[in-house]
């Protein structure tokens, strides 16, 4: 009967654990345009700096980022992206359907999100280019 009710205490404890949400905040290069690739859970990547409940991916020049940290699809608040040198103003989220949120031709827009073969491994990444709508429908053809 004891073994019982620790396995429901526990068990209710666990059930009642919530995972904590982040907002996501990408640090892009001045200036950069093309392709961004984040691969998560690299043994050798860099550490992700996490303030309040912010996690800051930096970027690096040539537009790939590969992070220690775990990716888990339902923890995200929400995705921005910033230049280095304007952490105020978001670059807005461009949806090639609508041609909507398009700031002085740029914009960033998602490609996907999920599993990679990388030198012969399964990596979990997200890929998103940033640009104007016709780097869009020139990686899109």
């Amino acid at each position: 009967m004891i073994p019982i009710a620790i396995c429901l205490i526990l068990c209710s404890n666990t059930c009642n654990t919530k995972e904590k949400h982040y907002k996501e905040f990408h640090i892009i290069p001045d200036n950069y345009k093309g392709r961004i690739v984040i691969i998560f859970n690299q043994i050798h990547g860099k550490d992700i700096d996490i303030k309040g409940d912010t996690l800051f991916f930096r970027i690096d020049s040539n537009g790939i980022l590969k992070t220690k940290y775990p990716k888990f699809q339902e923890s995200s608040k929400g995705n921005y992206f910033f230049y280095s040198s304007d952490l105020k103003n978001k670059i807005p989220e461009w949806d090639p359907l609508t041609n909507e949120d398009q700031r002085n031709g740029i914009a960033i827009f998602c490609r996907g999100a999920g599993e990679e073969l990388i030198n012969g491994k399964m990596e979990i990444i997200e890929e998103y280019f940033i640009g104007d709508s016709s780097l869009y429908h020139k990686i899109n053809r």
